[in-house]
């Protein structure tokens, strides 16, 4: 369009809705006309700073800016660079019309913005050095203050909100808690996973890492219920106050709404023998999520060791109800039943839990356990093998299938071929090859048990069974020493494992056989301290008592044993605790050499127990 800002001709395609190129204004045109573009005079290049205008960096990022230009566009497109800045009212809603100097394109460009709103222009292409972007804010002064102030407010708590805040041992407000800027899941899942591979190893260096690296990401992430579930699991054998503090601190950070942490603790507690607290809490576990399937099965399984056995089926009913997929509460509703005798409600709940766990061999193992009792051999096999298929890791099933073909089914080779598929499947499972060497040693093959023996300590260096297997298969043999010596191992494999008691117990009836009695209550001793509930321990030392006319004593061990089980707790009491105690080391000193060194290891047993 020809002519000046403000000629008729002008005013004409301005009317019409047609964006002109800007023109100089005409001499004497009105400056306030709808579009029109004005300019500072070349002198006022660089006047004084309006109160109005800020500079901006000269690396001011760039950005699409809103405009108003007879509303053709909302945002342009284009990067505009400032020479000069002149502000003129703008007759569109009392807002200020802002115009800009020529750019290098020929272009005019300009923009009007509300009295409520700040306008921000955009840089010109890279590398400009005279030409700045400018920040025009239009809105007061005691506005602008309060809008900058609450601007550092909003950064100070984005800055605090970055900083991980130091644990002194006390929990931390929900609050601060929720305003934390979570990790990545994935790196949760590894942490644990590390950590469980590391405690399966089983030596006290990698079990101190495992604690460690958990306790690290409790502090970095402690509203992540994993963490303390995974770590209470693996302190709860050595340390049950620490397993209860944990879950106690996991629930506090989530507000009590985890049902898993519940479910975990009211199963330790169920352990420890403290019915009333695990019913408590199994009770806020289905608070927090009725349709958790896991509190279902664990509280029906406390009432059904309770002798509670209607309680238990109201329980597992009402968990199917709330789960119907459940097969897990299918399971153990079919194994109440043929508890009770009900063979065919057993079957219909067996049939309904294959139908969704059919991929779980505990279920198989299960249903195949209780075919062979209502001796259809058939239908055992059937699932025996199908439990197989889909679970070809499964010990359980090799073992119970091995032994069900021995006493029932085709007999020792049957079995003596599965329990070689099984460690053919699994070369690293002791408990396979020692069911295997068992397996020999009764078939009087001597040499063959001794290899598999050997072979099942070398694939778990950890696994005490074996160890108490193979002792007790030496002392058979007549060779005592060696068998002395495998009992020892066995024991310092994990001497804090209830699995400790049996080697005491076997090296204890040894001893009882060679007349050395004071070591064989020194063993017992050690047994019933390793494992209060152990039945054959406290079987085997009250046996021992009578059968050598000591009947008082033998009575006094018989009523501890019934204190202990009637209080369900498995924790000695005083009287039982001074009779079990060290107090006759002293007495097991001698020229014997075997002696010596049974005073010796029972001497580093009990202050190894002592200081744990």
């Amino acid at each position: 369009v020809a002519g000046c800002a403000g000629s008729d001709l002008w005013l004409l395609v301005v009317s019409l809705g047609i964006p002109p190129v800007c023109r100089p204004p005409c001499e004497g045109a009105s400056m306030q006309l709808p579009g029109s573009c004005a300019f500072a005079p070349a002198s006022a290049r660089h006047p004084q700073r309006h109160p109005l205008v800020e500079r901006a960096s000269p690396r001011t990022t760039s950005r699409r800016v809103p405009w108003h230009l007879n509303g053709f566009e909302r945002h342009s497109p284009w990067s505009i660079s400032m020479s000069s800045v002149s502000l003129l009212p703008c007759p569109r809603n009392s807002a200020t019309c802002v115009s800009r100097g020529v750019g290098r394109r020929g272009n005019c460009a300009g923009t009007c913005s509300s009295t409520s709103g700040s306008w921000l222009t955009a840089n010109d292409s890279p590398g400009s050095d005279d030409d700045q972007a400018v920040v025009l804010d239009l809105t007061p002064p005691e506005v602008r203050s309060g809008q900058r102030s609450r601007r550092r407010d909003r950064s100070a708590i984005g800055k605090q909100r970055k900083q991980v805040p130091e644990r002194d041992g006390d929990t931390e407000p929900a609050d601060k808690v929720a305003s934390r800027r979570r990790s990545l899941k994935i790196n949760v899942d590894l942490a644990v996973y590390k950590a469980k591979h590391l405690s399966k190893k089983g030596d006290y260096a990698s079990q101190v890492q495992a604690r460690k690296l958990l306790e690290y990401w409790i502090h970095k992430e402690p509203v992540d219920g994993r963490l303390y579930l995974t770590l209470s699991r693996m302190v709860e054998r050595g340390d049950m106050d620490y397993a209860r503090s944990l879950l106690d601190d996991g629930l506090a950070a989530v507000e009590g709404d985890n049902e898993h942490l519940w479910q975990a603790w009211a199963s330790l507690e169920a352990r420890a023998g403290n019915v009333g607290q695990a019913r408590k809490y199994y009770d806020a576990s289905l608070a927090a999520n009725d349709k958790h399937a896991a509190a279902w099965h664990g509280w029906a399984v406390l009432e059904l060791r309770e002798g509670n056995s209607r309680r238990a089926m109201e329980l597992l009913k009402k968990g199917i109800k709330r789960r119907p997929r459940a097969y897990l509460l299918q399971l153990e509703l079919a194994q109440l039943f043929a508890k009770l005798g009900d063979a065919t409600s057993a079957r219909y709940h067996f049939a309904r839990a294959a139908e969704v766990g059919y991929k779980s061999p505990g279920m198989w193992h299960a249903r195949a356990l209780f075919e062979a009792d209502q001796g259809a051999h058939g239908n055992a096999r059937k699932f025996f093998a199908q439990g197989v298929k889909v679970g070809r890791r499964n010990r359980y099933l090799f073992l119970s299938w091995a032994l069900w073909e021995k006493e029932h089914g085709q007999g020792v080779s049957a079995a003596r071929q599965l329990l070689r598929r099984g460690v053919k499947m699994n070369p690293n499972d002791a408990p396979l090859w020692q069911a295997w060497a068992m397996l020999e040693a009764e078939q009087g093959d001597a040499c063959k048990a001794r290899e598999l023996f050997a072979n099942a300590v070398r694939a778990d260096a950890t696994h005490q069974p074996a160890y108490t297997a193979w002792g007790v298969f030496e002392s058979r043999q007549g060779n005592t020493a060696k068998a002395r010596e495998l009992w020892q191992q066995g024991v310092w494999t994990d001497p804090m494992s209830p699995s400790t008691a049996y080697s005491f117990q076997a090296w204890a009836v040894q001893e009882t056989k060679e007349g050395r009695l004071d070591v064989a209550r020194e063993l017992f001793k050690c047994a019933i301290k390793a494992d209060p509930r152990s039945v054959p321990s406290w079987e085997a030392w009250i046996n021992m008592e009578r059968d050598n006319g000591f009947y008082t004593r033998a009575d006094e061990l018989q009523r501890y044993y019934n204190e202990v089980r009637s209080e369900m707790n498995y924790e000695l009491s005083e009287n039982a605790v001074t009779l079990l105690g060290p107090s006759n080391l002293g007495r097991l000193s001698g020229e014997d050499t075997l002696v010596e060194d049974a005073r010796k290891l029972i001497n580093r047993w009990f202050a190894f127990v002592g200081s744990q």
